[in-house]
């Protein structure tokens, strides 16, 4: 017995299908689609968005574009390719790689990559594609954080040390941990600031080197019950403050 085509089936799939895509295109992350030899058959938007290439840039194109345009470090994109080809020989489901990419302004991305069947039993490599650089720069800085207390815990307990070799390797650290150019110790005695440790060459900020308080940014810190910082003096205090003067 002959039978119809269902019409109604076929614009239902059709329907689901653009409806898909336009939640795809919707989404923050990059999405991406590639045959098991690598090609590129969709990208939406915000992946063009995140690479800064065209659609037509890379649908049909392979991911070496990327590496080709120095976007993608050759050595990231080999792990890319190890992935791919262990999807394709269904040796893994899905994988997550977080590598870099761009080449100035690094960008820290998250990669997951699955394998899916439609409905023809044709299969593809899927994936997306998240930027993760604030996350990484925050398990940056903590693993930073981490990493100066422990040489400043190593300093303070090292017994052959001088109080003043400990105060100058301290104050090193300090200005490397926080990329400034000078850091002192003061003591204060009758409203005045004298510098007894440096680092830096700054010709006010050495040992033995003096100011009235008034004079002081660290008039600032007397005053304050915890940390005091300043990201811009002449802003925070202005131009006519008298230590900014100094």
């Amino acid at each position: 017995m002959d039978t119809a085509p269902d019409n109604g089936a076929l614009g239902d799939n059709k329907e689901n299908t653009n409806r898909y895509r336009s939640i795809i295109e919707a989404v923050r992350d990059g999405v991406f689609v590639v045959t098991l030899d690598g090609t590129i058959t969709y990208v939406n938007e915000s992946l063009c968005s995140l690479t800064g290439f065209e659609r037509n840039d890379l649908v049909g194109e392979t991911f070496e574009t990327l590496v080709e345009s120095e976007l993608v470090h050759s050595e990231e994109f080999d792990r890319f390719g190890t992935v791919i080809n262990n999807l394709a020989e269904g040796e893994i489901q899905d994988e997550i790689l977080t590598f870099g990419i761009g080449q100035e302004t690094k960008q820290m991305v998250d990669v997951r990559v699955s394998k899916q069947i439609r409905d023809d039993g044709t299969e593809d490599i899927v994936g997306v594609v998240r930027d993760v650089t604030e996350r990484e720069r925050r398990a940056r800085a903590a693993e930073q954080k981490q990493e100066i207390l422990a040489k400043l815990y190593q300093i303070g307990a090292e017994d052959v040390l001088t109080f003043e070799e400990k105060a100058e390797r301290i104050l090193a650290i300090g200005c490397e941990y926080l990329d400034l150019p000078y850091g002192f110790l003061t003591k204060v005695e009758e409203d005045v600031q004298e510098i007894v440790h440096a680092v830096g060459d700054h010709k006010l900020l050495q040992p033995d080197e003096s100011a009235p308080m008034e004079q002081s940014y660290c008039r600032k810190t007397i005053k304050s019950d915890g940390l005091v910082g300043m990201q811009d003096a002449r802003e925070e205090l202005g131009e006519d403050d008298p230590a900014y003067e100094l």
